[in-house]
């Protein structure tokens, strides 16, 4: 018995190869009714082999008929198709939606057995009449199926296509949301027709997103850490080519970059001249800043403020920066502050705050409310890093700090590698001896770098480390400080050349003879150790004297919380670029000082600072690959052990940061705990408090999810049914192993929430799911 017409249209069309008999439908009666009222009946249409060759000779014969207006009739009016899309369709009809695949044409474009008391001539004059309309009903025809089916196979492309490259798409999203926040900065800050330059350094950081005009940049030993390093790259080189002719005129623009940055306008800009010469301008030591100052204080006379506008009007002379008094530089100074007040947050460029100038009137502005309201005024009561805290963050002002600190990395690069006393070309005692033994000099010849001209640039900067306008210090001390990042990883690549030179001249010396003197190679090498030992020790003065002397140890004690984070920072990274110099207790020691700092994100840095040379090794041992712009950091030479005593002193402090008021600061302090324990520097620990605080913290439900997890694994190192044994550390446990090490799990909660004289209805059972979900998020 087969199955009733209503049920058969209403199932999808079946997808098989097989001939099939044409299904029945319910409204096959009424449009045979309607057709037979307008069409004349006819022979039936002979066999054809496809859909096609029906189509045509369906068309030939409606052109061939008697009456064209009733062939015109047989199409549906606008209402008819819209009623008829809203019906279910026949499998006859859903071929013809599908006939992009060439494997169903064949199969639905097969004739079939036509129904009886149904003209034959009428149905294949209305498919005719279909056909030809098609493009007009398809789209709204059958859409429980055909258009259901193109819509799902075209999402589970896109899908595929997601999951292939679901990395580069978000990044190139995000990148493309950065490059938009730095054009909408470039539009709001700078004036009409600024353009990059040597006179707008600012506007060539805003427009840094754009691609380079040069074809080809050469970044030497410059990381392309992002897509700006190009024409940061260029942009610095034209700065330093100025400053090997005219240093003070490089200066200047320097100076006018930070200016810029801060909120400054180009009014505040010290003059850079209009002289194309090399040694250009003139000698008025008095800037454009400090006559303003002095007319608005009413200082000038008639006659003197005429002459001023005269001399606004004319070309301007170039400030000397040498022949500027400290009253001078006092005018500059407050003449940039008072541009700073006027200036709304949207358009300051860079500030103390990372997250911008709106976020951080934002948390001023928190702070005082929670002053009056009698709660703590401090950071500790405001979320660090929250997302409370972010939703005010400035994208533009988050990336424009990007790029300046990028911009003065690779000024500080150029500078090394361009600089006027700058040279690659080895000795001429050298090239001799690779003229005779090729092999000499494989290492490439002895590199001479400039050191002064660095040094002469950030003591320039360091002038304005201790103004009192926090953003301005924020701004000098990030730009002094990445410079000597630079600089440092310079002198890496020095020291390793130096091991190398140090190894083929130990080997070099042995192979000669007794009381013979050395040969070519072995004199070109001691030359080249020479070389690189000098060069060596005048980077490191460059970042010892002015840098750590000059600007670290007064700013890593700074009124404003981001500037002492930012100068502990740098110095986590001194300690993994140069070990040898900063994994010391003379530098360790900042660290343990700042863990007790009244301000949660220089906590944070503290603790990290101490906890990064850890993770480093852990990577390298996993054979992890470095992130780009970190090819240069000495972790090899890292000895942990350097950190013992430090470790040993601030050990009850680290303790207590467990327990520390901000999730953020409890985070990497359990961490810190954690590899400390695994590292070895807890097994002469006797202390009980220590070690019960430390393993309390995962049955404590103030602790966020990663402090628990992380005090969890902090226990399982000191259970026995955790010990190896010297047992396949990656082979799976045995189901023995696995109860056992439960069951000890168990045990340890058991007492530690019966511990003391507790009633058993007191007993906090309910924080034993904190342990079940912390196993959970435990991958092994």
């Amino acid at each position: 018995m087969s199955p009733s017409p209503a049920t058969r249209s209403a199932s999808p069309p079946r997808r098989s190869g097989r001939e099939r008999k044409q299904a029945e439908s319910v409204y096959d009666d009424a449009k045979a009714e309607v057709l037979l009222r307008s069409v004349s009946p006819k022979t039936p249409q002979s066999k054809v082999g496809s859909a096609k060759k029906r189509e045509s000779s369906s068309k030939r014969k409606a052109e061939d008929g008697d009456d064209d207006s009733d062939e015109d009739k047989d199409v549906p009016s606008d209402d008819e198709q819209d009623e008829q899309s809203s019906q279910p369709s026949s499998p006859e009809e859903t071929s013809d939606d599908d006939s992009d695949d060439s494997d169903d044409d064949d199969d639905f474009g097969k004739k079939t057995t036509p129904e009886r008391g149904t003209p034959t001539n009428s149905n294949s004059k209305k498919r005719s009449a279909k056909r030809t309309k098609k493009t007009q009903i398809r789209t709204g025809r059958s859409p429980a199926h055909s258009q259901s089916n193109k819509k799902n196979a075209r999402s589970r492309r896109t899908a595929a296509t997601n999951r292939n490259r679901f990395g580069t798409t978000a990044k190139s999203a995000t990148r493309r949301s950065a490059h938009q926040s730095l054009a909408t900065l470039a539009k709001n800050v700078l004036p009409a027709g600024e353009t990059p330059g040597l006179s707008s350094l600012v506007a060539g950081l805003l427009h840094s997103y754009r691609p380079t005009k040069e074809e080809d940049v050469e970044l030497g030993d410059v990381a392309a850490t992002s897509e700006y390093t190009p024409n940061l790259v260029s942009l610095a080189r034209k700065v330093i080519g100025v400053h090997n002719d005219h240093p003070n005129r490089a200066q200047l623009s320097l100076l006018n970059l930070l200016f810029r940055s801060v909120g400054g306008s180009e009014d505040a800009d010290l003059s850079l001249g209009n002289a194309n010469d090399a040694n250009g301008g003139g000698s008025r030591s008095k800037s454009r800043s400090a006559e303003r100052s002095a007319k608005r204080r009413g200082e000038l006379s008639d006659s003197e403020e005429s002459s001023s506008d005269t001399e606004e009007e004319d070309d301007d002379e170039e400030v000397i920066l040498d022949e500027m008094d400290t009253d001078e530089w006092a005018r500059v100074v407050t003449d940039l502050v008072d541009d700073m007040r006027h200036v709304p947050a949207t358009r300051i460029l860079l500030c103390a705050d990372p997250l911008g100038a709106v976020h951080q009137a934002h948390e001023l502005a928190e702070r005082e409310r929670r002053s009056k309201e009698g709660g703590s005024g401090d950071a500790d009561a405001i979320i660090v890093d929250g997302e409370e805290s972010k939703k005010h963050a400035s994208a533009g002002a988050v990336e424009y700090r990007r790029v300046y600190r990028e911009f003065w990395y690779a000024l500080g690069h150029v500078a090394l590698t361009d600089g006027g006393m700058a040279t690659t070309g080895a000795s001429e005692f050298e090239s001799r001896s690779r003229a005779g033994n090729a092999k000499a000099g494989k290492d490439g010849p002895i590199v001479r770098l400039d050191a002064e001209l660095v040094k002469s640039i950030i003591l320039r900067i360091i002038e304005l480390s201790p103004v009192g306008q926090p953003d301005v210090r924020a701004a000098a001390t990030l730009a002094a400080l990445s410079m000597s990042h630079a600089v440092l990883d310079q002198s890496a690549i020095l020291v390793k050349k130096l091991d190398v030179a140090s190894r083929q001249y130990a080997a070099a010396s042995k192979s000669k003879s007794p009381g013979k003197k050395e040969g070519a190679k072995a004199e070109a090498l001691k030359v080249r150790m020479e070389s690189l030992k000098r060069s060596v020790e005048d980077l490191e003065e460059v970042v010892l004297g002015p840098v750590v002397q000059g600007l670290f140890v007064h700013r890593y004690r700074d009124s404003n919380e981001h500037v002492r984070t930012m100068c502990i920072e740098s110095l986590s990274r001194f300690s993994l670029q140069r070990p040898d110099i900063f994994l010391t207790d003379k530098y360790l020691k900042y660290f343990g000082w700042m863990m007790h700092d009244k301000n949660p994100r220089v906590r944070c840095a503290a603790f990290e600072g101490l906890l990064r040379p850890f993770k480093a090794v852990h990577n390298t041992a996993e054979g992890k690959a470095r992130e780009v712009g970190d090819e240069n950091l000495m972790i090899e030479k890292i000895d942990l052990s350097a950190l013992e005593h430090v470790v040993g002193k601030f050990l009850p402090r680290i303790a207590d940061a467990v327990m520390d008021p901000v999730g953020q600061v409890q985070e990497v302090a359990m961490s810190l705990m954690l590899v400390l324990l695994k590292g070895g520097f807890l097994d002469e620990v006797s202390e009980d408090k220590l070690w019960d605080q430390t393993n309390q913290r995962c049955l404590a439900e103030d602790a966020p999810a990663t402090v628990q997890k992380d005090a969890l694994y902090f226990i399982l190192d000191q259970l026995e049914a955790f010990d190896d044994g010297g047992e396949n550390e990656k082979a799976a446990p045995n189901e023995r192993k696995r109860a056992q090490q439960l069951d000890a799990i168990a045990s340890y909660a058991a007492h530690t929430l019966t511990n003391g004289p507790v009633p058993i209805d007191k007993i906090n059972v309910k924080v034993s799911d904190l342990l079940v979900n912390s196993l959970r998020e435990m991958p092994e």
